[in-house]
């Protein structure tokens, strides 16, 4: 393995060719990789065909490391008399400025999280269950990477998709052009119907590559979800060695990237604590870079999950401000709210203006939100249609971006009628469902600037400042939203 250059927090590929066994995919090779600093992490690798075994690596420490495959976990007799390769990766600065690492919770503000680099990470999620069969699907237009820039366009960062999902009962089979499922692609060998869980179908996985990439690329997390029990997915008989296989086969291909791991949607269907927990162990028992683990609307006493992912579809303020009272990690809400579109998929939905009113009050409780959008979230995904919740995510990102949210907490006793998020004496940011004046209570000294936002586009404008102390604020009449922002921050120097 010959020594090479590594920007920093990109995946880098070191490929050994190896005589497998009679089922390579069983077999369990590792990469010992030594940092700078001398610390050691064993990187799992993964059969990518011919005889060739793939370790991922994305080196986070500036510096040499010393790398060197290790065949812990299988006889020598499957590598035949080949030496043990080693190498060295020399690891540089990275110029693109979307690079800033995975997200992990941040350990000095548990409820947050933060980049491997320490910038902030405000979460802005969306849920595309059948990304990875998008282009797979449509392979003359292949229009992801169209999707993708728009979606990162509009702030969103970190999208929730299946590691295979296979159809839907709402819109069975093909129900029209955009419907991209089943998947042209099976996950393993075989069918859904007569599968060979023993067996990843490479052609798959290759796709689901290119997704990853495309999503690292942008800076956008990958939340892949490993199970789903709702989307007539035949899945290898749970604990079994092929349901591991599956497991550990997916942390070793993605664990390098941008990604956060769910251990399934809904995962309700299944209530058995030592199976998840098992899971877990699992996945960090592969995973070499430690990528933040959550699990979909089940969160039993004893999980051993890194953060919340809940479904709650009602009392979204209230229900974050009691996650953020039970325990010290984030909370997302996941899935709370259907924006229509012009193709008709799940028949549950609510307008657009509820949507956004739902997501500012997760956001005003310190929680973090995943919009759905009906038409991309399932297995009937529109790419070139745009709804207008893209610009107003939008500027719910922009907006907690442009405060110090992780150093804000919910302090709704601050105000009257309306949700308060603050750091007092530096920030408020107050959200009202129903415009108009309403009551603040400053503390501090000197002046502090007040300026509203139009939750709807985002416009922006500056009011008189204010002083410390029981303050009044009126909304002024340009803004067109039912609702209303307004943030007030002191102009001292910091």
């Amino acid at each position: 393995m010959p020594a090479t250059q590594a920007r920093q927090y990109e995946v880098q590929e070191i490929r050994i060719r190896r005589a497998g066994g009679p089922n390579p995919f069983a077999d369990t090779v590792w990469l010992d990789a030594v940092a700078p600093d001398g610390t050691k992490r064993a990187v799992p690798g993964f059969y990518d065909g011919d005889d060739t075994w793939c370790f991922r690596l994305a080196p986070e420490q500036l510096g040499r490391w010393r790398c060197q495959v290790d065949p812990r976990a299988a006889p020598l007799s499957v590598w035949g008399a080949i030496s043990a390769p080693t190498g060295t990766l020399e690891c540089v600065a990275n110029p693109d400025p979307k690079r800033h690492g995975g997200i992990q919770v941040d350990p000095d503000r548990p409820h947050h999280f933060r980049h491997e680099d320490g910038s902030p990470y405000w979460l802005l999620g969306y849920e595309c269950d059948w990304l990875f069969a998008l282009d797979m699907n449509h392979p003359a237009e292949k229009p992801m990477a169209g999707f993708l820039d728009t979606l990162a366009a509009n702030g969103f960062n970190y999208v929730v998709v299946q590691a295979y999902a296979h159809d839907t009962d709402w819109c069975p089979g093909k129900s029209g052009p955009y419907d991209v499922g089943p998947p042209a692609l099976y996950a393993w060998e075989g069918t859904n119907e007569r599968p060979d869980p023993t067996r990843m179908n490479l052609a798959f996985w290759r796709e689901y590559d290119r997704m990853v990439r495309a999503l690292d690329a942008r800076g956008i997390t990958a939340q892949i979800m490993f199970k789903v029990f709702n989307k007539k997915v035949t899945w290898p008989a749970k604990d079994s060695p092929a349901d591991d296989l599956f497991w550990t086969y997916v942390v070793a291909r993605y664990q390098a990237f941008n990604v956060a791991w769910n251990l399934s949607k809904e995962a309700y269907y299944d209530p058995d604590l030592k199976y998840w927990n098992g899971r877990i162990a699992l996945i960090r028992a592969h995973d070499a870079h430690r990528r933040p683990i959550a699990c979909h609307d089940w969160d039993a006493p004893g999980l051993a999950v890194d953060y919340l992912t809940d479904q709650q579809h009602e009392r979204w303020h209230e229900h974050i401000l009691g996650e953020r009272a039970k325990a010290r990690r984030p909370a997302v809400n996941i899935e709370y709210g259907y924006e229509p579109g012009s193709v008709k998929t799940y028949g549950v939905f609510q307008p657009t203006d509820e949507v956004r009113r739902r997501t500012w009050l997760i956001a005003l409780a310190g929680g973090y939100p995943t919009y759905y959008f009906s038409p991309t979230a399932w297995d009937v995904i529109k790419w070139d249609e745009v709804p207008p919740g893209y610009a107003q995510m939008r500027v719910v990102r922009e907006t907690l971006q442009s405060v110090p949210f992780r150093d804000m907490a919910p302090h709704d006793e601050l105000t009257q009628g309306a949700y308060c998020l603050a750091r007092p004496g530096e920030a408020y940011l107050v959200y009202q469902e129903k415009r108009g004046p309403l009551t603040l209570r400053v503390a501090g000294s000197g002046d502090f600037a007040v300026e509203w936002i139009d939750p709807r586009d985002g416009k922006r404008f500056a009011a008189a400042p204010v002083r410390a102390g029981n303050v009044t604020l009126a909304p002024p009449e340009a803004l067109a939203s039912p609702d209303a922002v307004v943030v007030v921050r002191s102009t001292r120097p910091r």
